[in-house]
């Protein structure tokens, strides 16, 4: 089995990952820290995050989705900027890679966008790469990402999931009854 969980930055993406990991029983990867080993050479995923050297990023998580594609039993954790860059064929292939080789959940806060966009901007202000960004400029960039990864997600997501603000170990347990649901379906 391999499943990829896949959302907007801090919707608790690696902390669900690790919880149902373990209740499923499969290796828990996390595509930042594969990435970020991948940049070593550059500085590291932060560096090149912060040099906006995004198209290399994107590449790399290419390299990074290929690599996995192959392996079973696993739970990749995805940042869903590797779906929503603004090279859309990078978009494409990424997408395809975990749409023919994993089963795909989408993480979103709330169905209605306003009270996603608000919990976001409230994790995301306390990020230290984001403090050099003016609070304004952070909402609407916040904003126009999430309306894009929203799209994407009630498009390519297998499951999907409105976190709603519950813990992780609550979000991984319903989780764990869809999977186990969408296996027996098939």
């Amino acid at each position: 089995m391999r499943l990829t969980i896949i959302g907007p930055r801090s919707i608790g993406k690696t902390s669900v990952a690790r919880i149902l990991s373990k209740k499923l029983k499969l290796k828990h990867i996390e595509s930042d820290k594969l990435i970020d080993r991948e940049l070593k050479n550059y500085g590291g995923l932060e560096k090149c995050w912060r040099e906006q050297k995004n198209r290399l990023i994107m590449q790399t998580g290419i390299k990074t989705c290929k690599k996995l594609a192959s392996k079973d039993n696993i739970i990749l954790d995805l940042a869903a900027g590797s779906i929503t860059s603004k090279w859309e064929e990078i978009n494409k292939k990424n997408i395809m890679l975990i749409k023919n080789n994993s089963i795909v959940i989408g993480l979103l806060p709330f169905p209605e966008e306003y009270k996603s966009e608000e919990i976001l901007y409230k994790r995301e202000i306390k990020r230290p790469h984001f403090n050099c960004i003016k609070k304004i400029k952070l909402k609407n960039k916040i904003k126009k990402d999430y309306r894009r990864i929203k799209k994407k997600l009630l498009r390519i997501s297998d499951i999907l999931i409105y976190t709603r603000s519950s813990n992780p170990e609550s979000i991984a347990n319903e989780l764990k009854k869809k999977i186990c649901l969408l296996n027996g379906a098939k």
